[in-house]
């Protein structure tokens, strides 16, 4: 049996996946390939390169401290209230609010803000340096080299307008293309597996657009796909159990492309708000952390039948092709 682990975008709400982590970990469930994006991919970069759940849990509690989104240029109130207003953009563009609404939004003094920067030719309004030095430092690319396989997703970036209107676009566009890029970070030089977990994380006009392979790529998350990266887990290591952890409570991928592959989905039984997209506090990461140890190891109890009859399926085949070796391997005469 081969297992991959899929872990979602979501910012701060990240810390949710180390639970889920911990919960596999617990149920003695070992993930053999793994996938990531956005805050996914940091996560799937410190477990591929052989960090324990504890030790993983430790970074997320310190993590405060470890700085890892610096600021660009801007004072601590206009960045918070930039914040604010890209929040307040993705709720916009829910289809199911109306266009009157978004038209207003325009004249408060945070679409003020908002329109301000559109017009500023900045990359992005932060740098991910600090988030660079974390990688540097717990999973350096010697370490990733020799890790579980692992794969990052991200969308060819065209700069941080354009690619803002992506994202925009794909909230209305409900088509099952999938425009994404999935890159195999064991594949890539020591530049550019760093490059392709920080581009991955790159959400258009927050961070800038990293370089891989010689083109510009920013966040996987920016279409609903990218954001669920199952496809190379299934496509190219041929998992036949997977574990998804979400970060939001919509299906974000179509389980009947992936018949021959047994998904099991955890989902936040919390409710998030947008703005917890950046809340690394203290607390709130401590409580994501419980939450996702919590619904994790719920859903794997009532999974646990079923984990050990599929266990057993697959250990009966693998002794059926072994007495079949057995017997082929001898030479017969008449």
């Amino acid at each position: 049996m081969k297992c991959g682990v899929v872990l979602s975008g979501g910012g701060a709400k990240g810390a949710y996946e180390v639970g889920f982590l911990k919960a596999l970990n617990e149920f003695g469930i070992t993930t053999n390939a793994i996938s990531g994006t956005s805050i996914g991919a940091l996560n799937g970069a410190l477990c591929s390169a052989g960090m324990s759940i504890d030790e993983i849990e430790k970074i997320w509690r310190d993590i405060e401290n470890l700085n890892p989104i610096a600021l660009k240029n801007l004072n601590e109130k206009a960045v918070f209230k930039g914040m604010i207003s890209i929040a307040e953009l993705f709720v916009l563009f829910s289809p199911q609010l109306k266009i009157a609404k978004g038209a207003k939004f325009l004249f408060t003094p945070v679409g003020e803000y908002f329109k301000n920067l559109l017009k500023s030719g900045d990359d992005g309004v932060f740098k991910t340096n600090q988030i660079g030095g974390i990688l540097e430092q717990y999973a350096p690319p010697q370490k990733l080299a020799n890790g579980i396989p692992f794969y990052t997703c991200a969308t060819k970036s065209d700069g941080w307008k354009r690619d803002l209107t992506n994202f925009i676009i794909d909230k209305f566009d409900y088509s099952n293309d999938d425009i994404n890029e999935y890159f195999h970070i064991q594949s890539l030089s020591d530049d550019e597996k760093i490059n392709a977990i920080l581009a991955s994380a790159s959400l258009p006009l927050i961070f800038e657009a990293k370089e891989i392979c010689g083109a510009k790529y920013s966040d996987g998350g920016i279409t609903d796909k990218g954001n669920t990266p199952i496809r190379p887990l299934i496509e190219n290591e041929n998992c036949d159990i997977i574990f998804v952890c979400h970060l939001t409570n919509g299906s974000l991928f179509n389980k009947n492309e992936y018949k021959n592959s047994c998904i099991f989905e955890i989902r936040p039984k919390i409710q998030f708000e947008f703005k917890d997209l950046v809340a690394f506090e203290p607390e709130k990461i401590s409580e994501w952390i419980e939450c996702g140890y919590n619904d994790t190891k719920n859903e794997l109890e009532k999974l646990k039948d079923v984990l050990e009859q599929k266990m057993r399926a697959d250990m009966a085949d693998l002794e059926l092709e072994r007495a079949k070796n057995r017997l082929f391997g001898n030479k017969f005469e008449l």
